[in-house]
């Protein structure tokens, strides 16, 4: 016959495999069974939700590097379960962004692809892209500027044939206005992109580049001629 022990919460009479181990009784069991010692943890930690969410804030940068091995074997042994939370946590949530109207989690007003948008961005400066080009910047204009440097980038020196398309003309003040042709330089649209961010280092960038090609031209030209 199984040993059985008294319950003090319930008063029920239950096996000993239904109680923990205690250290400070003298059957070593707890006086209350499993069952109740749950019930009135859970109870603490709903009237407690507070100190309970900031005891595992501390606990969770105090053990960094613990939690994440837990979190990634727990995951490679459950990815299913790990998907499903996420989908029913999708549907639960009802908090949308502004713009776009994609589910985000609560708290944030605009997803992460919205907010690089327009004013939201780092690189607005005022809408200026918005603003239409001069007639001075025409088909003609950009083919003399190509020309001039031989039909290649001046950033990265791909030509225009291995692109498959025309290379895009930048103005290196960043002023639609000013068309003359010591503003204008080619590059691909690769390197067209990234001038759209830290515009002031790519301002002294292309001047400083653009000089240094022009005083090599000057070179050569009268090492040229000095040798005819």
């Amino acid at each position: 016959m199984a040993k059985r022990k008294c319950c003090g919460k319930c008063g029920e009479i239950k096996d000993i495999d239904e109680f923990y181990k205690s250290s400070t009784t003298k059957d070593g069991l707890q006086i209350w069974c499993n069952e109740c010692n749950r019930k009135v943890k859970k109870e603490w930690r709903d009237k407690n939700r507070e100190k309970v969410r900031e005891y595992f804030r501390e606990y969770k940068k105090n053990h960094r590097d613990k939690m994440n091995e837990y979190y990634v074997k727990y995951y490679n042994k459950n990815p299913e379960l790990f998907q499903k939370i996420h989908q029913e946590k999708k549907k639960r949530n009802d908090n949308k962004c502004i713009c776009c109207g994609d589910v985000i989690n609560v708290g944030y007003k605009y997803c992460k692809r919205c907010t690089m948008l327009g004013e939201r961005s780092p690189a607005w400066k005022g809408g200026k892209s918005f603003e239409p080009y001069p007639q001075e910047f025409s088909k003609r204009l950009k083919e003399k500027v190509r020309q001039i440097y031989g039909y290649k980038c001046v950033e990265c020196c791909i030509h225009e044939k291995e692109l498959k398309t025309k290379l895009d003309i930048h103005h290196k003040d960043y002023d639609k206005n000013n068309n003359e042709i010591e503003n204008l330089i080619p590059l691909c649209k690769s390197c067209h992109s990234k001038t759209n961010f830290q515009r002031e280092y790519w301002m002294k960038h292309f001047g400083l580049k653009v000089i240094k090609e022009i005083k090599n031209k000057e070179e050569l030209i009268c090492h040229s001629q000095v040798t005819i």
